[in-house]
């Protein structure tokens, strides 16, 4: 977080392969573990009951607004990081049965992570999209990754409030950050649904005749 706010993080080894390489896969890990646990809850604890309808429909509410966070549905998906069945897909990958508990499971731990990420191909194909977010190549300006993670950061806290309202479980400051403004973002018709991609393309050539024109009239053919 301090990056994103502006301040310095710790380091250990600044400007170092070792340093790059603990934010790289300690970044991954916690975005990871995050899909692993929500999958958890939802997996075991089936409808998860906190007394009332108001506060289950409100956890629900966060939980979701991370998940749209990451996915992007604020601008479609065009700055996102995972969608939200990639997001399933990583969260059933991070869960592994409970060796002392067969009846259920745990999040991978750090090793493991890693140790599958270098031995798993496929393992590390789902969680790709994620490294080249951190890694910059993901096709995504810097100016928007950083509107994504503070988005995502902001979303987090609200959850974590709401889970943990006291600061009993998670210590430390929970500030959440100023959103900047989206980027300007080029309509791409290959984006549109097919329908109304083949509605725009009709309607495109009446528009070449003017904003108020309307199209020339067809000509009568006479025999």
């Amino acid at each position: 977080m301090g990056w994103l706010s502006g301040g310095t993080p710790t380091q250990i080894a600044p400007g170092t392969d070792r340093q790059a390489e603990y934010i790289r896969y300690e970044s991954l890990y916690r975005a990871a573990v995050y899909q692993g646990w929500v999958n958890i809850l939802f997996q075991e604890a089936g409808f998860l009951d906190l007394g009332s309808r108001r506060r289950n429909r409100r956890l629900m509410k966060r939980i979701s607004a991370v998940n749209s966070a990451i996915a992007g549905h604020d601008d479609n998906g065009h700055t996102g990081i995972l969608q939200g069945g990639e997001q399933r897909l990583c969260g059933e990958l991070m869960a592994v049965p409970d060796e002392l508990d067969q009846t259920h499971r745990r999040c991978l731990g750090y090793l493991e992570f890693r140790t599958k990420l270098e031995k798993d191909p496929e393992f590390a194909r789902r969680f790709q999209p994620v490294l080249d977010y951190i890694d910059g190549v993901a096709g995504v300006d810097g100016a928007a990754m950083h509107r994504r993670l503070v988005l995502i950061h902001n979303a987090l806290i609200d959850l974590i409030d709401f889970l943990d309202p006291r600061q009993v479980w998670v210590l430390g400051d929970r500030v959440r950050l100023p959103v900047p403004d989206a980027p300007e973002i080029p309509e791409r018709l290959d984006l549109i649904h097919p329908t109304h991609r083949a509605i725009a393309e009709v309607e495109e050539p009446a528009a070449a005749h003017g904003e108020n024109e309307p199209p020339p009239e067809p000509q009568e053919v006479t025999s």
